[in-house]
């Protein structure tokens, strides 16, 4: 992280995103509560990168079953002048298994990948607010990868983003996402089960989910539910 000409314009809130530490039916302390990110500050804008993780239920045996996936969640804000940005109007973006799956195929099986996120899909506002996510090669031929993020909003200006990715910040990118791929799905939880109290987000009977579970994220779809 680059020095900061202002703390609370450059460095992105942490305390919507609560990683580890969640218990049953209430919400955690700050000490065992765990934060992590991954930023990238450039001239025009900046980018964080926030692993959310899954959701698990009870049944009637109290078995955790998955109740919702974890996800990649992308946050954006424009620069404000040097070393500041505007995290208070940040744009939000979703990465879904699927997406991470084609972005980890970058420079491999695919060259170039776009998304369409709708967060108002079948809904009498479907359309009112249309976010595209596209990563492509940088032009320099470097092996740098560029990042445009367009936000088309029928009650806003047009919004564009654009974050270029050296060779190092896509190489620490793409391993972040190969690494967190399998715990997204609850794969680390079932597989190391005796850490599943202390790293899992569970509904508890309240209704009660994580705060990073209540941020307004944009999926690609209906969030896919395991009972």
């Amino acid at each position: 992280t680059p020095p900061c000409a202002s703390a609370s314009a450059n460095t992105p809130p942490a305390d919507q995103y609560e990683h580890f530490g969640s218990q049953r039916g209430r919400v955690p302390n700050q000490a065992n509560t765990v934060y992590t990110n991954f930023n990238v500050y450039k001239g025009s804008a900046a980018m964080s990168v926030k692993v959310v993780k899954p959701v698990f239920r009870k049944n009637e045996q109290s078995k955790l079953i998955l109740h919702k996936a974890g996800f990649i969640g992308l946050e954006f804000a424009e620069s404000l002048g040097p070393r500041q940005y505007n995290w208070n109007d940040k744009v939000n973006f979703a990465l879904s298994m699927t997406e991470i799956g084609e972005i980890l195929e970058l420079g491999h099986a695919l060259e170039e990948v776009k998304f369409l996120h709708d967060a108002n899909l079948n809904t009498p506002r479907q359309g009112e607010v249309l976010k595209q996510f596209q990563m492509t090669r940088g032009t320099r031929g470097d092996g740098s990868w560029l990042i445009k993020l367009v936000v088309n909003d029928r009650n806003a200006p047009r919004l564009e983003i654009l974050m270029p990715l050296t060779v190092g910040e896509f190489s620490v990118f793409k391993n972040l996402l190969q690494f967190t791929l399998p715990h997204l799905m609850g794969l680390g939880i079932t597989f190391h089960p005796k850490f599943a109290m202390e790293e899992a987000s569970i509904l508890s009977d309240d209704g009660y989910q994580s705060a990073a579970s209540r941020e307004p994220w944009e999926f690609p779809g209906p969030a896919q539910t395991f009972y």
